[in-house]
């Protein structure tokens, strides 16, 4: 974003729900690893993939 003056600034309110799912996925990925190696199965591996990541596409458009 730019302001008036010509700075340059970014909302970092606005990517904290975006960091929160992130981190919300990648918890997930690694419950599903733990669970892998444990033997339990109770998360499917197929969810746990190499190119699996998807950026979010409810990114606002001022950042």
């Amino acid at each position: 974003m730019t302001n008036k003056d010509g700075y340059k600034s970014v909302n970092y309110n606005a990517l904290i729900p975006v960091l929160i799912e992130a981190l919300k996925e990648s918890n997930r990925k690694i419950q599903a690893l733990e669970d892998r190696l444990n033997g339990s199965g109770k998360t499917p591996v197929s969810s746990v993939q190499k190119n699996d990541f998807k950026p979010a596409g409810n990114l606002p458009g001022k950042l």
